[in-house]
């Protein structure tokens, strides 16, 4: 505290002795652009000249940097000229060796006390005439470069099969990485938001446009640092940055009406359809779209992405409609209104094998499970806001609202062994249920036959407002941030427990349960006025007060319907079940918080010669909570309160950059605070086999961020990017859930402890790099080394509970290389990973296991408008505990496609797994135990579908 204290005062000493120097003059600013394409003027030379008597005042400076300006990073160059801060009357004369010379009358009137800069009017300039020299140009299509921050690939250097959409042009990026659910990163870095020519599409929802914009439509692919609003109202960076991916369209889409739909059917009773409809201005937008398939995939026969064997589900079927919407001034500041409106329906089927291997100090023990559940989820959402910008103001009103309906059912039969057994099959479970398998009686702890049903639906809505302005004569801010949200939850659970517990004595029990709850609501209050100081052209400091407000009310009533006489048809509610209330299980409780606390923002730049520049931010927020909790439970009846001080770091960094590279360090500290229902001392004995008690005694905890990264890059021919990241992460007071094992029964009593020695540390390196004569080749690599070590409770019954410690090295190596041969295009991808773990408990057994993947694919264009894809994959794993799981599998996916009409319609047949021999496996170790799960996936399947396109474009003035 006292540290952290410290550092503040020495920010504000340096703020406040950076401003006195500043008051001693005035800074001019003005812009120097061409008069005919309006771009920035370099080299020029700016001089201030005494308008009366002619004599040189001040010679400019020039200052360039990219700000974001209409959802564009754009280049700006200042030219700064100091001034008295008096009334004066000047001349500004500007000189360039390209341009006719030019000048402007100045006048300074009043100055405002905190006024540091003024900005002058634009000056434009025009090119003298000359005779250009002849040239001679070689083309060749750059794939990427990057002005500045400014990472830019073109999109038409990229070969992409006939029918692409966005996706599969993100996958083609070097250094890009597209992962389940729409997440992209950029040279291992997250993208918070993709945009569409500078704006918000279907804000939330990566999928909706990378899986429905044509890849044809886009010009290029920008990814940058997009400074917030706060940001471009004050002129400087204030740490309110977004990393987003910026997708620009061609000049023709810019304007208009694009459509494009896609149907098609296959074997194994396969379907696919999709419409996208946009009418596009330069100032407003209206999207329409809408899917439907039972395919859950994006992959593409031939292209170069993510997509593995244990990434593909099972039979996963959506339906969804969306409409999105944007409309702004003439000028593309003044005002905007978007927002979008989505509803989706999607219906799981998986069927589930996991084999456990649980790490317990009196030996180890086994868990085979076989699950199948059928899952129904509806969504609607809406999203829209309001985005006024009156001069030097900034006003935001925002609105969400989304409500989810599900409904899910499984079935699941597993088994607890003290040995492993060779041969697992659901049907010798079953038999080992009944006790048909009596040769393998010793060996079994526990067998459970389970059924279960959920309905419910939740419900969120939020509106959130904030003000921002810039106060007269000064360049300092004022604002305020307010936001209310509620949210409201109410489901039903059927459960059925039929167990049987070996050779333990204890006899098998029947559990047939019904959890209701309801009310479950939630409702909270934000308030948070700020007041950014800005001391000079390169500093400023943020002080955010704030206060919030927040009520939890809960109520979970359980019924024991076995303890009825007639307990009627699972997934019924009998007439009488209220009689069959289990009161010392059913619990009501109402939390409540009050927050006051202040957040400080620091920004502070310095820029030295050569191109080189030293950034620092620093981030800290105190807050004071007031917590309590009403809990009613059987005949318990606590009140519990937790009152606390937390002094977190959002972000705090130091970036030191020099020409085409940076060296970044960074920390951050976050607070993870503890759930005031682990603190009743109460047991839950709703789930037979896992019971859960609470703990009185429980602290918050903290995680400690620290990483070092070195960029750099090279722009011009060969041109390349490197990201090399060091970081580690070390956990104060680590939340876990240890349990005590029961050995004769296989029943495990949960209880929430804070552990030490809970820390990772890992160094990855991004790589990518074009070569040959035309740049041809790239070369993409991803190289990562991770040491993670986790520690658990865990104890046996009669046994004291112990901390144990499992430590993971894990080592990954991924290389792709990319020959483009004119139209045609080959790839060659391998991927390494090797996992080795090893724990501190006596008896421990160390074991490692190493996952490959080999893919050869590539895309031909052949006569007459065909055009071929395909890949090969060779997936192999070793070192899992089933022998079944270590295999060598051949996965070989295939498309021919037919385009006539300049490419209006689009004719592709698809086969996957042409081998039929794709299965999908997920591995997981912690200090509790070691996870391989074996889930359903698609089957081997051939898919024809068709694609429409047309666009309508304004008639030309």
């Amino acid at each position: 505290m006292k540290k952290i204290l410290f550092a503040i005062l020495t920010m504000l000493a340096v703020a406040f002795t950076a401003a006195a120097d500043e008051n001693a003059t005035l800074k001019l600013k003005a812009h120097v652009v061409d008069g005919l394409t309006l771009e920035p003027i370099k080299r020029a030379r700016v001089v201030l000249l005494d308008a009366a008597s002619g004599d040189t005042i001040s010679k400019a400076k020039p200052k360039a940097y990219y700000k974001s300006q209409g959802g564009d990073m754009v280049f700006v160059l200042d030219y700064i000229c100091e001034v008295p801060r008096s009334h004066g009357k000047y001349t500004l004369v500007v000189e360039h060796n390209d341009y006719e010379p030019s000048s402007s009358s100045v006048e300074i009137a009043h100055v405002g006390g905190r006024e540091v800069e003024r900005e002058l009017p634009e000056i434009a300039v025009y090119r003298k005439a000359r005779q250009l020299d002849e040239v001679t140009v070689t083309a060749s299509k750059v794939k990427f470069y990057i002005n500045n921050d400014t990472l830019v690939y073109n999109a038409d250097a990229f070969q992409l099969a006939k029918g692409s959409m966005l996706d599969a042009l993100i996958k083609q990026l070097p250094g890009v990485e597209l992962r389940d659910g729409g997440q992209i990163y950029v040279n291992g870095k997250y993208v918070e938001s993709l945009l569409l020519n500078g704006k918000d599409f279907f804000k939330g929802d990566k999928r909706i446009m990378l899986n429905n914009l044509g890849a044809y439509t886009v010009k290029n692919v920008a990814v940058y640092d997009r400074l917030g609003e706060r940001s471009m109202l004050a002129g400087q960076d204030l740490g309110d940055k977004e990393y987003v991916m910026d997708v620009r369209l061609k000049r023709e889409y810019m304007s208009g009406y694009i459509f494009n739909a896609e149907a098609g059917g296959g074997t194994a009773d396969r379907y696919l359809g999709r419409l996208f409809g946009m009418w596009y201005t330069t100032r407003s937008r209206l999207t329409l779209v809408g899917a439907i398939n039972n395919l859950n995939d994006s992959r593409t026969p031939g292209q170069n992405d993510s997509w593995s064997i244990t990434r593909t589900p099972g039979d996963f079927r959506t339906k969804m409609a969306g409409l999105d919407y944007y409309v702004s001034a003439r000028d593309d500041k003044s005002w905007e209104f978007s927002g979008n409106t989505t509803a989706e329906h999607t219906r799981s089927n998986d069927i589930t094998t996991t084999d456990i291997t649980n790490f317990i100090p009196s030996g180890d023990t086994y868990d085979n499970r076989f699950a199948h559940a059928i899952g129904h989820n509806l969504t609607l959402t809406t999203d829209n806001e309001l985005k006024l910008r009156p001069k030097n103001k900034y006003i935001y009103i925002g609105q969400h609202l989304d409500y989810t309906k599900r409904d899910r059912a499984s079935s699941q039969i597993s088994g607890t062994f003290n040995q492993e057994l060779a041969e697992a099959t659901a049907l010798l479970l079953e038999q080992i249920h009944n006790g048909q398998a009596v040769s393998l009686a010793d060996k079994t702890v526990n067998t459970s036959v389970q059924r279960s049903s959920m309905s419910g639906h939740t419900m969120n809505a939020r509106v959130s407002a904030s003000a921002e302005g810039k106060m007269s004569y000064s360049p300092d801010l004022i604002g305020l941030y307010v936001d209310a949200a509620y949210n409201a939850n109410h489901y039903g659970a059927f459960d059925l427990y039929d167990i049987r517990y070996g050779n333990s004595g204890r006899p098998g029990t029947t559990d047939y349960q019904y959890a209701k709850n309801a009310p479950d609501h939630k409702w909270s209050l934000f308030a948070s006025p700020n007041y950014t100081y800005i001391y000079n052209n390169n500093g400023s400091i943020d002080i955010q007060p704030r206060w919030s407000i927040s009520n939890h009310t809960k109520d979970s009533y359980l019924y024991q319907l076995d303890r009825l006489t007639d307990m009627g048809v699972f997934g019924r509610l009998p007439d009488n079940y209220p009689t069959s209330l289990n009161r010392d299980q059913t619990y009501f409780s109402t939390e409540r918080q009050n927050l006051a606390g202040v957040q400080l923002t620091f920004n502070h730049q310095v820029e030295l010669d050569d191109d080189r520049s030293i950034s620092v931010h620093f981030n800290p927020s105190v807050d004071y909570r007031w917590r309590t909790l009403d809990y009613e439970q059987g005949d318990v009846s606590q009140k519990v309160k937790k009152n606390g001080l937390d002094i977190s770091v959002m972000q705090m960094y130091l970036i030191y950059k020099t020409g085409q590279q940076h060296v970044k360090l960074e920390y951050k500290r976050n607070i993870r605070q503890v759930e005031l229902n682990r603190l009743v001392d109460v047991t839950n004995l709703r789930d037979p086999l896992n019971l859960f008690k609470g703990a009185t005694d429980l602290k918050n905890e903290a995680d400690n961020i620290i990483n070092l990264e070195w960029y750099r890059y090279r722009s011009g021919r060969h041109r390349y990017s490197e990201r090399l990241v060091l970081s580690t992460d070390i956990k104060q007071n680590a939340i876990v859930n240890g349990y005590s094992y029961d050995p004769a029964t296989g029943v495990r009593t949960y209880q929430a402890y804070n552990t030490s020695g809970n820390w990772n540390v890992g160094l990855n390196n991004y790589y990518s790099k074009t070569f040959g004569q035309i740049d041809q080749f790239t070369l993409s690599s991803i190289t990562q080394a991770t040491y993670l070590r986790a520690a658990d409770m865990v104890g046996s019954a009669g046994s004291e509970t112990l901390r144990t410690a499992v430590k993971n090295t894990i080592l990954g190596q991924t290389l792709g290389l990319s020959w483009q041969i004119g139209k045609h295009e080959l790839r060659v991808n391998g991927n390494v990973n090797w996992r080795d773990t090893r724990g501190t408990r006596t008896g421990f057994n160390n074991f490692s296991a190493t996952n490959t993947t080999a893919t050869l694919a590539g895309k031909i264009v052949l006569p007459y408008n065909f055009e071929l894809s395909s890949d090969f994959n060779v997936y192999t794993r070793r070192g899992y505990s089933d022998p079944s799981l270590n295999t060598t599998d051949l996965v070989w996916n295939a498309r021919l496609a037919y385009s006539t009409n300049g490419g209006r319609w689009t004719f592709m047949l698809d086969g996957f797994d042409l081998l039929n021999q794709l299965s999908n496996v997920s591995y997981n170790v912690n200090a509790q135990g070691r996870t391989e799960t074996y889930t359903n996936v698609l089957p081997r399947y051939a898919l024809l579908h068709v694609q429409y396109r047309f666009m309508i474009q304004p008639k030309k003035r």
